[in-house]
């Protein structure tokens, strides 16, 4: 589409026109259906989105280099706001994002804290704005946050260019720097400033202020202390940063714990239950954190526990005292195999499953090791022997199903078999991993076949088959390749030299085969006898 001025194509137009009840971007005399830009008419900047204004639109928009904020389609230069855009707040200083910003934005009827021009919800600390310096917790000002807290080199960066330095401990009223100590003192009774004057303690233990206890040593809180802490009463709190934890449930320690009573401190590593932030000695039961439950017994994590514990009337598998909720596979306890899912038994489960210790595969059924099952299973693209409830990868043997019996070799099914076999269930002819039930002839063995320890069919004989399976009775001449051999004991012996009778005579056996070519005397059974072109010539 193009734009028309006094009946012609003005094609050095570019800016907005009407058309059928809508403000179009027109570039060059055509319209731009792929603009997404502002654009300036009468005045005021409009938020162009696919080539048409977007009366609308409250978002930022790119243009010039600038991020601009739009609010009802048009850009609005007095707005000094947040605005949300591609998953983040952004800060927003007469009209357009401020990427230096280092500051606080009011929006929703909250103060943020903004980090180079975006909202920093992770921001936990304090923050200088107009007259005062603010308590901020995760990214917002907490008016109502009394007490101390303390940072360490914490650092701002002004409108003006300066950058102010927070480093130490600041006192707060509803949520604003009331007085910066250079230090303080808890005297046993209250805290005291230490200005010009010579202020001691000798106060160990802890002490609250505002919302929080901490940890006192000589009146001065330890800050660079985190670890357990006993006091007089044998009341045991983890303490971090020098500020007694409130936390309820499970942690890994390594640290020091410091005794009140005798001042003295010891190595302590290990887990520990923890309620409102001391030591529980006395909890016994399971304690669930995240995707972990863990199994206590007098306040200590029982390493002990192999085993199915039932905890909301579900089956958990603990291994070391810990359940991972996580956990897909096969275990076995002194009840049995058990199928677990997501930590638990999963009674609904029928099928193949692994086990992650011996790496076996097991046949379960309602959750449990089914161990009647014999049979082969599909599983990978494969038929696999399942012997007992288990895959067997050592098995070689025979194992029917609907199709017939199939040779399994390591515990699978070998399609690529072709040969004699011998197992539990006889000596067969193999065909493509399957019995032959209808071959009746001779057949190469193409490996070794043993069988507990022995060697019954060997590489590269030739055995006698008789509808699928070895004849050992069979004694007789047999036809193969274009030559007559002798079978002995269902086997082709390529050391036999002997006379043997068939139905047109008998004949002269030469390492095996019936020599056609011999002419000459041969001795048989103590009597000699004439043979002319390998038959005997009575």
């Amino acid at each position: 589409m193009v734009f028309y001025k006094n009946g012609s194509v003005d094609y050095s137009y570019t800016g907005l026109a009407l058309y059928s009840g809508n403000w179009w971007y027109v570039k060059n005399g055509k319209i731009d259906f792929n603009a997404n830009t502002l654009a300036y008419f009468k005045g005021n900047w409009w938020y162009v989105r696919n080539g048409r204004a977007d009366f609308n639109a409250t978002t930022l928009a790119y243009y010039n280099k600038i991020w601009w904020y739009v609010k009802d389609g048009q850009v609005d230069f007095n707005a000094n706001t947040l605005a949300y855009y591609n998953n983040k707040w952004w800060y927003v200083r007469n009209g357009q994002v401020d990427f230096n910003a280092n500051t606080l934005g009011y929006y929703n009827n909250k103060w943020w804290y903004v980090r180079n021009g975006a909202v920093d919800f992770s921001f936990d600390g304090i923050a200088r704005y107009g007259s005062g310096d603010w308590y901020v917790h995760n990214g917002v000002v907490d008016f109502n946050y009394n007490g101390l807290y303390r940072v360490s080199n914490l650092t701002q960066s002004m409108s003006d260019g300066q950058t102010v330095t927070f480093d130490g401990w600041y006192s707060f009223v509803n949520g604003k720097v009331d007085k910066h100590y250079s230090d303080f003192i808890y005297d046993g009774k209250e805290w005291k400033p230490v200005t010009n004057e010579n202020v001691s303690s000798t106060y160990n233990g802890f002490a609250e202020n505002g919302e929080n206890n901490w940890f006192v040593i000589n009146g001065n809180v330890k800050s660079d202390f985190t670890g357990l802490v006993t006091d007089k009463d044998n009341i045991t709190r983890y303490v971090e940063n020098g500020k007694a934890s409130n936390i309820t449930g499970v942690k890994e320690l390594s640290c020091q714990e410091y005794n009140l009573t005798t001042g003295n401190t010891q190595e302590v590593n290990g887990t520990y239950h923890f309620t409102n932030g001391c030591l529980d000695r006395t909890y016994t039961g399971i304690v669930e954190e995240k995707n972990i439950l863990t199994y206590w017994e007098n306040g200590q994590l029982n390493k002990d526990i192999n085993k199915l514990v039932k905890y909301k009337n579900e089956l958990y598998y603990f291994e070391n005292g810990k359940c991972d909720k996580t956990f897909k596979g096969v275990v076995q306890d002194d009840t049995g195999s058990w199928y677990i899912n997501n930590g638990k038994v999963d009674y609904s489960f029928s099928g193949m499953a692994l086990c992650n210790k011996n790496k076996w595969w097991y046949c379960i059924k309602n959750g449990k090791l089914d161990s009647s099952v014999n049979r082969l299973e599909y599983m990978y693209g494969r038929w696999w022997y399942v012997h007992n409830g288990v895959i067997d990868f050592q098995e070689n043997t025979l194992v029917q199903n609907n199709k017939g019996w199939w040779y399994v070799n390591n515990g699978m099914v070998d399609f690529s078999f072709n040969g004699i076999s011998k197992t539990d269930h006889g000596e067969w002819y193999i065909k493509n991993g399957n019995v032959d039930f209808n071959y009746s002839g001779m057949a190469l063995c193409t490996s070794d076949q043993n069988y507990n320890g022995k060697t019954y069919f060997h590489k590269d004989w030739w055995y006698c088959i008789k509808n699928g399976s070895f004849d050992a009775r069979a004694d007789r001449l047999e036809y193969l390749y274009g030559r007559w051999w002798y079978v002995h004991n269902g086997v082709i012996d390529f050391q036999e030299n002997t006379l043997v009778q068939n139905n047109m005579g008998w004949w002269y056996v030469n390492n095996g085969m019936v020599d056609f070519n011999y002419n000459g005397n041969f001795k048989y059974k103590n009597w000699t006898y004439a043979i002319k072109n390998g038959h005997v010539e009575f």
